[in-house]
């Protein structure tokens, strides 16, 4: 749905990862004469994002894709750009405003519909709407604790990163969620280097570990990276821990040896 109206395409990807370093499921690219060629992600894997044409549809595309992830997506990618060009002020500003929005409308829907949700046994409908709004609200303090970085917050950049994790848990289990809480994780692990906290680093880099195994059985850069970082913190702690530490390391340099290259200057320098 982009602009008032649903749009067809065809899925050219799957679980791509998008700027924010978040995983989408789809990458669609728009068929009509408006939108030909041009691919958008789609955040998440239902009915309200995107659907399989029916039979009887005169459009000759596999997919339509709504709205609402297309222009959540381009604010995120507006704050990125701001950012980038220390325009912290107005980040804020189109970040809050989207934040303090959704968050209205999750308490409206909350308060409203557990009545509802109690006389339906909890249809989906009610609550992949809900989950949508977790999941969009949890990209946007993303997208905030990134502007708290910037500017050396780091107390607020872990608020809003707590915040976008409880609403992460408190969504059904999908693809999109565990990748969403590594990513999560990925973030509050570099709060707690900022910070200095190393306690914390560990635990959530532990955490990061065990998802990114869960999510995938393939090696990837992410989890050897994940794997190094973790170990080399470790392996600077007592004997037993250090010994696991130097077990993290090794692994997370074979990983990056096999997916980069062992010539590859990460490798190298790892």
């Amino acid at each position: 749905w982009i602009e008032g109206e649903w749009r067809a395409g065809t899925v050219v990807g799957l679980w791509l990862e998008d700027d924010y370093e978040d995983y989408v499921p789809y990458e669609v690219e728009l068929d009509d004469d408006d939108w030909e060629g041009e691919a958008v992600f789609v955040c998440r894997d239902d009915d309200d994002h995107i659907r399989v044409l029916p039979a009887e549809s005169d459009l000759e595309a596999a997919v339509v894709v709504p709205s609402l992830g297309h222009e959540n997506h381009f604010v995120r990618a507006m704050s990125k750009i701001m950012i980038q060009n220390d325009n912290f002020s107005d980040a804020t500003d189109l970040l809050v405003e989207r934040i303090d929005s959704i968050r209205r409308t999750i308490d409206s829907a909350t308060a409203a519909g557990s009545a509802a949700a109690v006389e339906d046994d909890g249809n989906s409908n009610n609550n992949v709407s809900l989950d949508n709004e977790r999941f969009y609200l949890s990209g946007f303090l993303l997208s905030l604790a990134d502007v708290h970085e910037a500017k050396g917050e780091y107390a607020e950049m872990k608020d809003a990163l707590d915040e976008s994790l409880r609403l992460i848990d408190e969504m059904a289990e999908d693809g999109e969620r565990s990748r969403r809480r590594l990513h999560v994780l990925e973030k509050l692990a570099l709060n707690a280097t900022l910070t200095k906290n190393q306690k914390a680093n560990i635990t959530y880099l532990e955490e990061a570990i065990a998802l990114g195994q869960q999510i995938s059985d393939q090696e990837s850069y992410r989890l050897g990276t994940l794997l190094y970082d973790c170990g080399r913190l470790n392996a600077a702690g007592k004997r037993q821990q250090r010994e696991r530490g130097i077990e993290q390391m090794s692994k997370g340099v074979d990983i990056l040896s096999r997916v980069c290259g062992r010539h590859d200057s990460r490798v190298v320098e790892a």
